[in-house]
């Protein structure tokens, strides 16, 4: 199965209670629904980021994510 998950990024220069910003979708597989979340947190982690919220919507899954600086 494969998801879509839109990524909201809040940078690293303005800190941890910064405004997200659009950060682009990406796309995850994986065998199962369960399997979807922990793969986009894979994906979205090796990109250098810190996942502070996934969550499933009716189109995928959104992700809050801070840069890491």
């Amino acid at each position: 199965m494969k998801g879509r998950v839109e990524v909201f990024v809040i940078t690293a220069s303005d800190g941890p209670n910064g405004m997200p910003q659009p950060g682009g979708d990406r796309e995850v597989e994986a065998p199962t629904t369960d399997a979807l979340r922990a793969a986009a947190r894979s994906v979205l982690e090796e990109g250098g980021y810190r996942v502070r919220a996934l969550s499933f919507t009716e189109d995928g899954l959104v992700a809050y994510v801070e840069e890491r600086g």
